[in-house]
C-alpha cells in the first residue's frame, strides 16, 4: 500500500469509528437494541461503571424502556483516534441531558465524561470491542423544562425514546 492509499484507509477508518459513535448515541438515546446490538463484535466487554459484561448484555440493559427515565441526549465531540492497521484506539468526549424521576420529581442531569474505545475491522466492518467510560463531572438540579409556553409553543415535534420517534420513519 502506497502512502496515499495508506493516509486515505487511515481518513475512512476514523470516519467509521465517528459513526459508530454517532450510532450508539443515536441507539441509546432511541431505544434503538438492534441498532446498538450491531456496533459490537460478538467477544465485545463494556465497563462503563454502572455495568461491566459483555456488549451484547450491555446493548439490551442500555436500550430497555425504563420508568424513571424520562428523556435522553447524548453527544459526542473532541474525537480523538489512533489507527493501526485493523486496530484502532479512541477517546471521545461525550456529554449527556438526562431527565429522570427520583421521589416524584422530574431531575435533570447533565454528565460528562469520555470514552475510551478499542476497536477492530473484521471482515471490512468497524466495531467496537471494548468500551470504557470515564466520568468527568457531573450536575443535578430540579427540571425546569418548558414544552407549551413561550416560544416552546411553536414546537409541535418531540423527541421519544423508542419507536415512535420521528426519525425512525426516515432512518428505518
Amino acid at each position: 500500500m502506497n502512502h496515499q492509499q495508506a493516509l486515505l484507509d487511515e481518513l475512512l477508518a476514523k470516519q467509521a469509528l465517528h459513526e459508530l459513535n454517532a450510532k450508539y448515541c443515536r441507539a441509546v438515546d432511541r431505544l434503538d437494541t438492534q441498532l446498538m446490538q450491531s456496533l459490537w463484535h460478538p467477544d465485545a466487554k463494556v465497563d462503563v461503571g454502572i455495568f461491566e459484561g459483555s456488549a451484547a448484555d450491555y446493548s439490551v440493559a442500555m436500550t430497555q424502556p425504563n420508568e424513571g427515565m424520562v428523556r435522553s441526549f447524548h453527544a459526542i465531540s473532541n474525537e480523538l483516534y489512533r489507527v493501526a492497521g485493523d486496530r484502532a484506539w479512541g477517546e471521545v468526549y461525550v456529554t449527556a441531558a438526562i431527565t429522570v424521576f427520583e421521589g416524584g420529581e422530574k431531575i435533570e442531569r447533565l454528565v460528562g465524561g469520555r470514552y475510551i474505545d478499542q476497536f477492530e475491522r473484521r471482515g471490512g466492518s468497524w466495531k467496537f470491542l471494548h468500551r470504557y467510560f470515564a466520568l468527568d463531572w457531573s450536575k443535578s438540579f430540579a427540571s425546569s423544562e418548558v414544552w407549551n409556553e413561550d416560544v416552546y409553543q411553536a414546537f409541535t415535534h418531540h423527541g421519544a425514546r423508542g419507536g415512535e420517534d420521528l426519525s425512525f420513519a426516515y432512518f428505518n
